[in-house]
Order: structure tokens, then C-alpha cells, then sequence
């Protein structure tokens, strides 16, 4: 009888190992599947980042390049005017000139 016993609780041991060492097997799985997911997602991340420094790189050159301090946006406009009053007073000659030759 005490045979029975102890084969009794060995197949109540080994029936318990076997389901533990089975979640154990399922729960790795999980956990890699995780980490296989969480990886690929800081990836994704890191290459985002990546090309958001890239574009403000790019963003930064093109301020620079555009930039222009004040005195020579004042000497730009201070030439664009003077070509505009040189233009103006060539235009106001040429309609008295017309004018005049109406006249005449």
C-alpha cells in the first residue's frame, strides 16, 4: 500500500512539473515575443528621431542661408528704392515727352 503512495505522489509531482515546465515554456515565449515587439519599437523610435534631427538640420541651414542682418536689409531696400525712383523719373520723362510731342 505505501507503494501505491508513493507512486501516487510521484505522478501528482511529475503531472505538476509537467504543467509548470509547460507555462513556463508559454510565459518565455511571451516574454520574448515582448521584447522581440518592445525592440522593434524603440527601433522605430530611434529612427524616427533620427530624421526629425535630420529635418531640423536641414531647417537650421536653411534659416542660415536665409538670414540677412538688418543692415543689409536696409542697404537692399535703400538700392531697390533708388532703382525704383530711377525707373519712376525715366517713366514720368517719357510721358512728358509724349505729352509734348501731342502738344506740338
Amino acid at each position: 500500500m505505501d507503494s501505491y503512495i508513493i507512486v501516487g505522489i510521484s505522478i501528482v509531482f511529475g503531472v505538476i512539473g509537467y504543467l509548470l515546465s509547460r507555462k513556463d515554456a508559454a510565459q518565455s515565449k511571451e516574454m520574448a515575443d515582448l521584447e522581440q515587439r518592445h525592440t522593434k519599437l524603440i527601433d522605430d523610435l530611434y529612427t524616427k528621431h533620427r530624421i526629425d534631427v535630420d529635418k531640423l538640420a536641414a531647417l537650421e541651414l536653411q534659416l542660415a542661408r536665409n538670414h540677412y542682418e538688418k543692415g543689409e536689409v536696409t542697404a537692399m531696400f535703400a538700392t531697390f528704392k533708388s532703382y525704383l525712383d530711377e525707373k519712376f523719373t525715366e517713366m514720368k520723362n517719357t510721358i512728358h515727352e509724349i505729352g509734348d510731342r501731342r502738344v506740338k
